[in-house]
């Protein structure tokens, strides 16, 4: 539910990995092969020669810098906000209201609640039930609407279809309770708090 852009990431995380893999090839070519060793140091020195050469031929009027200095630094603070914005463009979405479907006579409408409701209506359909050690209720952004991702901890060893039958039961009684049939994820989960609980659940 998160608004990850998972398209980009991919995408840029196959450029790294392509670089990192020629840099890698290149170094052990390098490291092993004396000839290469040769060739990639005049190559090295050509490459340096000639971009000195390339500063130096663009002064900038009345000072001592150049104007390849300027566009470099120009782009490498272009590179540091677009790394910015994409390291805060990861996650995001998550919201403390959803909203709910009413009728107010024969006209239909919507309005919010704060998703702690929802996680006190969900703390309490499954409090009787011995097999769910906890819940944990977070909202998201789903596109135009609102979604619930719902936590299970339920006890180890227990019947997954009976914890399926417990899920199943929560996402009709959401889909009554808000009016609306709501975009739900339900992750169930049996670690360690479920491993070293008691057998007896205090209510």
């Amino acid at each position: 539910m998160r608004r990850t852009p998972r398209g980009l990431n991919r995408v840029l995380l196959a450029l790294v990995g392509l670089v990192l893999v020629a840099v890698g090839l290149l170094v052990a070519v390098v490291g092993f092969s004396a000839d290469a060793s040769q060739r990639w140091l005049v190559v090295a020195h050509q490459s340096w020669d000639g971009l000195v050469g390339l500063v130096r031929s663009a002064p900038i009027p009345g000072g001592q810098a150049s104007w390849v200095s300027l566009i470099v630094l120009v782009l490498l603070v272009a590179a540091m906000i677009f790394m910015l914005v994409w390291i805060f463009s990861q996650g995001g979405g998550r919201t403390n209201q959803m909203a709910i479907g009413f009728h107010d006579g024969d006209l239909p409408g919507r309005t919010r609640i704060r998703t702690s409701l929802v996680a006190d209506a969900v703390e309490q359909a499954v409090e009787h039930d011995e097999q769910v050690l906890s819940s944990q209720v977070s909202s998201w952004r789903v596109g135009h609407g609102d979604g619930l991702n719902i936590r299970l901890q339920v006890r180890k060893g227990v019947w997954l279809s009976d914890t399926l039958r417990t899920a199943r039961d929560l996402v009709t009684g959401l889909d009554r309770l808000t009016g609306t049939r709501v975009p739900v994820l339900i992750r169930i989960s049996s670690g360690a708090r479920a491993r070293l609980s008691r057998t007896e659940r205090v209510q």
